[in-house]
């Protein structure tokens, strides 16, 4: 043994504690958030590992496999979500900082009363795991870098203090059952995104302009990592996640936003070598945002991370 357990789906299926973590083996899962970016991915990866998986979403929208349609605030239509499965993704609500500025108490509702609701119902259905789906925002601006776990969670958007108000009822939770287990998801990218750095970015070098211009300052960074990653490891914490515990989900690699308009560019040229537009940069700002996480703890438990390579520009381009 290396340290860690291992948690395959293969193994037994009685749960296992080894090294004081519990080892379950999943038959069935329920996604919150199933028709989103990220909840779409996963649904789609639990699926192909043989696990029974269902969706909950408030609407359907273009997605194909089973799916609960309800909202978070129906404990009725949430707990029967719930029923029969062994573990939980919890994805569900707003995935916009800017959203929750302008409605505070919806995204109040959805993202802690929905996730108390959904606790309860789990606990009232013997599930076994809920993974929380929460966000670097709970950081706030770092005070150091790389961003730990134990990093102090200071939000500084009612987004951010939100999901750490989940994260809070996770952690009561945790106590008395379901287990749960915290995901700190930085920043997810992969083809079929939208508003989101990347994307945004790629639109924008496309506009019909003569210059590709970008705010900010030419420090600032971000850790992204690819859907598919971030769906794993949201598995992965299903299996080896220590109860109550947060884990960052990124891929540890900082990567400058100036580096990635200027390739994104170069992308853009790869498919259209007649494509005319210069970089400019304008500096609004004279302090550097620079975030990228510290994920020692999640390779403990088995994570192996792939870092972002311009050469996944080209994939999203469409």
């Amino acid at each position: 043994m290396n340290g860690r357990p291992n948690c395959d789906f293969s193994l037994r299926p009685s749960r296992t504690k080894m090294l004081g973590v519990i080892c379950m083996r999943m038959k069935s899962a329920l996604v919150t958030g199933a028709t989103g970016f990220i909840g779409s991915n996963l649904f789609s990866k639990l699926e192909k590992k043989g696990v029974l998986t269902k969706g909950f979403s408030r609407d359907r929208g273009n997605f194909s496999g089973e799916c609960i349609i309800g909202d978070l605030s129906d404990f009725n239509s949430v707990k029967k979500a719930c029923e029969g499965v062994d573990a939980v993704f919890h994805l569900a609500g707003t995935s916009y900082p800017s959203h929750t500025e302008k409605y505070l108490q919806k995204d109040f509702e959805s993202t802690v009363s929905g996730t108390l609701n959904l606790l309860e119902a789990a606990r009232n259905c013997s599930v076994k795991k809920v993974v929380f789906a929460s966000s670097a925002y709970v950081y706030g601006p770092p005070k150091s870098l790389p961003i730990s776990e134990s990093h102090p969670l200071l939000p500084d958007t009612f987004y951010g203090l939100n999901k750490l108000l989940a994260e809070e009822a996770c952690r009561y939770y945790s106590k008395k059952g379901p287990e749960c287990v915290i995901a700190r998801i930085f920043n997810a990218f992969g083809a079929g995104q939208q508003n989101r750095v990347i994307p945004d970015l790629i639109k924008k070098a496309k506009t019909n302009s003569e210059y590709f211009e970008i705010l900010g300052n030419a420090a600032d960074s971000r850790d992204f990592l690819d859907v598919g990653q971030v769906s794993a490891a949201l598995i992965l914490l299903a299996d080896n996640g220590a109860n109550g515990e947060a884990y960052n989900i990124a891929s540890g690699v900082e990567t400058n936003i100036l580096e990635l308009a200027e390739n994104i560019l170069k992308a853009i040229l790869r498919k259209d070598k007649y494509f005319k537009k210069k970089l400019k940069y304008q500096f609004d700002r004279n302090t550097a945002r620079r975030n990228f996480a510290d994920i020692s703890k999640l390779k403990s438990i088995g994570f192996k991370a792939i870092p972002f390579n311009w050469g996944q520009l080209d994939e999203m381009m469409g």
